[in-house]
């Protein structure tokens, strides 16, 4: 990658950016999920080079992340996880992925990366918690009701993305699952940073307008294998949410979600 052009304020008295350098050092701070001060040394001192929103100053401690603090340290985190994403060239997942059982694909989401387009920016992290919902059969699932206009993405082709709103405030984010045209989906609830599936479409920024859209780089929201799958016990437990359902759907064990309390 060539330098920054120079002249553009603070950018011109920092160095060029070289980006297999900066890619390295991500990648061995992201590696070694240890949140230390060398960890955050590397962080703010990719965002100086590569933004110049920090004096160079600032590199030769913590003060530099501790800038973005409240509120603006995603902006750290998001730049480490898209450059090991981008790095790492995951796969991404299309429909053959999805074109199965909602359990398995709710299973094997987990420790995937969901990506996005964030104005210019490429995001990406990884999928720490889902849901299953099986399809007519389940009364947890939309698909209990039969066809309707709200759930019609239900019985879209697989990795169609079904978007809801619910109690008049929040969008949840599904994708659409198998065999075939069968009504089922995967609800997901959160990624790393992110928990919970209300505050996921926020942070993505994510609406109506997705729902019914295929999941490709070419909609802006996509699914991609993890290149270093993790090795964190996946935990099955009864859906949230779903008393509804009672007495069998209700306690399914059709939620998944990686067990974050293990090194």
């Amino acid at each position: 990658m060539t330098a920054r052009a120079e002249g553009r304020g603070r950018n011109a008295l920092l160095p060029p950016v070289d980006e297999d350098r900066e890619v390295a050092r991500l990648k061995e701070a992201y590696e070694s999920r240890t949140f230390s001060d060398r960890f955050y040394a590397l962080a703010s001192e990719c965002v100086a080079e590569i933004y110049g929103t920090i004096r160079p100053g600032d590199l030769d401690s913590m003060s530099g992340l501790r800038w973005f603090m409240p509120g603006k340290q995603n902006i750290i985190y998001d730049l480490i996880q898209s450059k090991v994403a981008q790095a790492d060239g995951d796969r991404i997942l299309t429909a053959t992925f999805f074109d199965r059982t909602a359990l398995k694909v709710a299973h094997d989401l987990i420790g995937c990366r969901l990506n996005w387009i964030e104005g210019d920016q490429f995001r990406s992290r990884i999928i720490t918690e889902t849901e299953a919902y099986t399809g007519p059969d389940d009364l947890a699932s939309h698909a209990s009701k039969g066809r309707t206009k709200r759930n019609e993405a239900m019985f879209g082709q697989p990795a169609t993305f079904y978007v809801y709103f619910v109690y008049g405030l929040h969008w949840m984010l599904n994708v659409v699952t198998g065999p075939g045209a069968h009504p089922s989906a995967v609800l997901v609830r959160g990624v790393e940073g992110i928990l919970g599936p209300a505050r996921l479409t926020k942070a993505l920024g994510i609406n109506g307008d997705l729902n019914g859209k295929v999941a490709n780089k070419e909609t802006g929201v996509w699914f991609s294998e993890e290149k270093r799958p993790s090795r964190k016990p996946i935990i099955r437990s009864a859906r949230i949410g779903v008393g509804y359902a009672a007495p069998v759907w209700s306690v399914k064990p059709y939620r998944c979600r990686l067990d974050l309390t293990k090194p």
